[in-house]
């Protein structure tokens, strides 16, 4: 389960850098 919100938590984070450079 730590894991599979480990990889979400990257996702939300790469897209958020995506939005906002």
């Amino acid at each position: 389960m730590s894991e599979y919100i480990h990889k979400s938590h990257n996702v939300s984070v790469l897209l958020y850098h995506l939005v906002f450079p």
